[in-house]
C-alpha cells in the first residue's frame, strides 16, 4: 500500500488539487494556515519558511500520545491516494514513532467503526509518503488526517516537518492494488 517515488509512473491526475494548494475537493492542505487543525496541549506548533507545519513534541513531556488532525471524510474509491510530504528531526523508531491513522467503515453501515495505523519512516530529510487507501481498507468511507507521534523515550525532543497533504485519484489507476 506503500508507493515509492521510484515505482510512481503515474503523471495524469483527475480532479486533484496541487501539492502547494489548499482546496477541499475531497482535500488538500499546504500549511499556510493551521487555522483548521487541532493539536493536542503541550505540543508546540509554528509555519516556518511560509508554508511548512513544524511540530515539536517537548523533551521531558509526560504525555506518550501527541496528535495533531484535521478530519476529513470521503469516498476513497473516487479518491484513494493520501499523499504528504514530511520530514522528522529523528531516525530511531526506539525512541518514538510517527505515525498517521486511517478511520474508516468497516462493514459498510456508514459508521467509521475500524481504523489503522500506518507506521511512517522515519528521515531527516523530506521525503514524499503514499498511501492507497481504499486498497487498504476498501471502504467506501474514510477519514483521514490524524497524524501522531508515539513518545517512548522523553529525554529527548521530537520535530515533524509537513509541507503538504492531498487526496486525490489518479487517471488509469486500478483502486482495488
Amino acid at each position: 500500500n506503500y508507493v515509492t517515488d521510484s515505482i510512481w509512473g503515474i503523471d495524469t491526475f483527475s480532479g486533484t488539487a496541487e501539492r502547494e494548494s489548499e482546496d477541499a475537493t475531497p482535500f488538500s492542505e499546504n500549511f499556510a494556515d493551521v487555522s483548521d487543525w487541532t493539536f493536542d496541549a503541550g505540543i508546540q506548533y509554528s509555519i516556518i519558511s511560509g508554508d511548512r507545519l513544524q511540530v515539536v513534541i517537548p523533551k521531558g513531556a509526560s504525555v506518550t500520545w501527541w496528535d495533531w488532525k484535521n478530519l476529513v471524510t470521503f469516498d476513497p474509491y473516487y479518491y484513494p491516494i493520501i499523499e504528504f510530504a514530511y520530514a522528522t528531526n529523528w531516525t530511531d523508531e526506539s525512541l518514538a514513532y510517527f505515525k498517521i491513522r486511517i478511520d474508516y467503515d468497516s462493514d459498510g453501515d456508514g459508521t467509521l467503526d475500524a481504523h489503522y495505523d500506518e507506521y511512517i519512516p522515519l528521515s531527516t530529510s523530506w521525503k514524499i509518503y503514499r498511501l492507497n487507501l481504499y486498497g487498504l481498507t476498501k471502504s467506501r468511507k474514510v477519514q483521514v488526517c490524524w497524524f501522531y507521534v508515539y513518545n517512548a523515550n522523553n529525554s529527548y525532543g521530537y520535530t515533524v516537518y509537513l509541507d503538504w497533504v492531498r487526496v486525490y485519484r489518479a487517471d488509469e489507476f486500478n483502486v482495488d492494488r
